[in-house]
């Protein structure tokens, strides 16, 4: 029996090989999280986000994204440092910040 991390990430690498673009999936999957939190957190409340310098930081960094977009104060730690992230697609979601 497989993981679930190594589950989602066959999910992803399949996703990728039939044409969805990663891009896409990290949007998605950060705009679930903030739909999620934005359902059960009031405005105003800060929500503090930890981000890896890998993919799933990138989601972490989405959700933060439209957090603030919709008027909610996330706290973003990358961890380690921006200058050891890992894809295009995460420094991309960090410039934003």
């Amino acid at each position: 029996m497989l993981s679930p991390i190594t589950e989602a990430k066959i999910y992803d690498h399949n996703a990728v090989y039939y044409g969805y673009p990663l891009e896409e999936l990290m949007e998605n999957a950060g705009k679930g999280v903030a739909k999620e939190l934005m359902a059960r957190v009031k405005k105003g409340d800060r929500i503090i986000f930890l981000c890896g310098p890998g993919n799933n930081g990138g989601d972490g960094l989405v959700a933060a994204r439209y957090l603030l977009e919709n008027g909610f104060y996330p706290i973003v730690f990358l961890i380690p440092s921006q200058h050891e992230l890992k894809s295009e697609l995460v420094k991309k979601n960090w410039d934003f910040f």
